[in-house]
């Protein structure tokens, strides 16, 4: 009997066991909905992040590579494939005017007018320069039909700013013409006769009429920008900015050759838009 019972409980025994093993084996190896829960909770890739696209050219990198191609003329040096990396290129150029109280007759360009009766400021940007200047016409080229741009005011100032309150210009003496500075930036388009005429403007003016509420300030301490923004664009030369003198002594005049997508006027403290055009 006690055999019987020995063997019993090494029958059980041994039971015990195999369910032990068994069950050892199973949990080791994940069910299927396990396997597939895993799969599941794998983290996706994280994606990299795109480049982020370069800023516009502004007006300070803009008269830099002036200054520099300048110098290249000065000192008859070829800069063609320096400047070949500007060809494309976008831009935002600032030309600040209007700065304090605008008066009653325009003068300069851009220019703010004032009428205190109909209550309205306006806002006028006309291109001025064209191949009837011999200047413009050297630098255009024989291949160019026609140039349509702007030259810059105060361009030895890099950022767009007024200038400071303290300063005003020199007055002429009476009977003697005001006195003209010389114009050494500007910023055009050139077209060849191969090109289409679609987005020409000619001797157009940008112009814009604010209304003021009555008692309205017309002044506007830090003025107003002409925004001109598009893709810098290589002469036949090969050239985004020509530049020419008559002497050797003297600064040479530089124009920077674009396509004009867009043109605005600008609130300058503000930022904000009060006037745009898109080509032509």
């Amino acid at each position: 009997m006690a055999r019987l019972n020995r063997r019993s409980t090494l029958a059980k025994c041994s039971l015990a066991a195999a369910a032990l093993a068994l069950a050892g084996c199973e949990a080791s190896r994940p069910s299927e909905e396990n396997e597939a829960a895993a799969a599941n909770n794998v983290a996706a890739p994280t994606p990299l992040p795109l480049p982020a696209p370069e800023p516009p050219l502004d007006r300070e990198r803009l008269l830099l590579a002036v200054a520099q191609a300048r110098s290249a003329y000065a000192a008859g040096a070829d800069d063609r494939t320096a400047q070949a990396e500007l060809d494309g290129d976008r831009f935002e150029l600032r030309i600040r005017f209007g700065c304090g109280a605008p008066p009653a007759e325009a003068a300069g360009n851009p220019s703010v007018r004032h009428d205190p009766e109909a209550r309205t400021v306006e806002l006028s940007a006309s291109p001025d320069l064209d191949l009837a200047d011999p200047a413009v016409a050297a630098m255009a080229g024989e291949e160019v039909e026609a140039v349509e741009g702007i030259w810059l005011s105060r361009p030895w100032v890099l950022q767009p700013a007024c200038p400071p309150a303290a300063a005003a210009p020199a007055q002429a003496a009476e009977g003697e013409p005001p006195r003209q500075l010389p114009r050494q930036i500007g910023i055009a388009q050139f077209f060849t006769p191969d090109d289409s005429r679609v987005g020409r403007r000619g001797n157009r003016s940008y112009r814009h009429v604010i209304r003021l509420d009555e008692g309205q300030d017309p002044a506007r301490a830090q003025g107003y920008d002409l925004v001109l923004s598009g893709r810098l664009r290589a002469g036949p030369a090969g050239r985004v900015i020509r530049c020419t003198g008559s002497n050797p002594d003297s600064m040479p005049s530089c124009l920077i050759g674009a396509e004009f997508e867009e043109v605005r006027f600008e609130d300058a403290e503000r930022r904000a838009v009060i006037a745009r055009w898109g080509r032509g």
